[in-house]
């Protein structure tokens, strides 16, 4: 069906189709020549692409387990750095997480853009007491999957929000938390990177 419709989708739409996909979890039963269908409109209407559907577009691919072209993410990252301050905190920490998600699966074949960087460190500056503590966590895990710190303050600036929180409720977050703050350390003694980690 999608095959004879695809110039009908508007992009919150297109991007919710992926969405849904990569929250069933059908992986390798979404078949590749609805991927690339998929793809080419997508890319095809990058610079109509809010927050929204970048975020839900990104997060959508790295729960089904696709590759990223050079072609779709290329683009995604510069209509990112143009619209970055009109997204949510939860759709800012939904694309760090897909990108690291995507690097763990070898899904991700190029490094987050300078300029996707750039957004991300604006972003997280000025807005960063919108986080909830989750997104935080999330955040983190992306750029410490990704072998990156987005700035050399970062390890320090989400030690300082993680205060506002107070007390764990939850083993579980505390010891994401407790594995996120070893790895953003180590981060901060390697300058910041991990160059000798090749992308795929």
């Amino acid at each position: 069906k999608c095959d004879q419709c695809w110039d009908k989708f508007r992009s919150e739409e297109l991007a919710a189709l992926v969405w849904a996909l990569g929250k069933l979890q059908l992986g390798r039963r979404v078949p590749l020549s609805f991927l690339k269908s998929w793809y080419s409109q997508y890319v095809g209407m990058m610079s109509e692409h809010e927050p929204q559907a970048l975020a839900n577009g990104i997060w959508g691919l790295a729960r089904c387990n696709a590759v990223l072209t050079i072609d779709f993410i290329e683009p995604w990252f510069e209509r990112v750095s143009n619209v970055y301050m009109r997204a949510t905190s939860q759709e800012i920490a939904s694309m760090v997480w897909s990108l690291g998600k995507l690097y763990m699966q070898g899904k991700l074949i190029v490094p987050p853009s300078p300029s996707f960087v750039h957004a991300f460190n604006n972003y997280f500056l000025i807005r960063k007491s919108e986080f909830s503590r989750r997104e935080l966590v999330n955040c983190a895990w992306g750029w410490v999957t990704l072998g990156l710190l987005p700035n050399r303050d970062f390890p320090s600036l989400f030690s300082e929000e993680m205060k506002r929180f107070g007390s764990i409720d939850s083993v579980e977050m505390a010891s994401r938390i407790d594995r996120v703050m070893v790895e953003l350390s180590e981060l901060a003694k390697n300058g910041g990177g991990r160059p000798t980690i090749p992308y795929p």
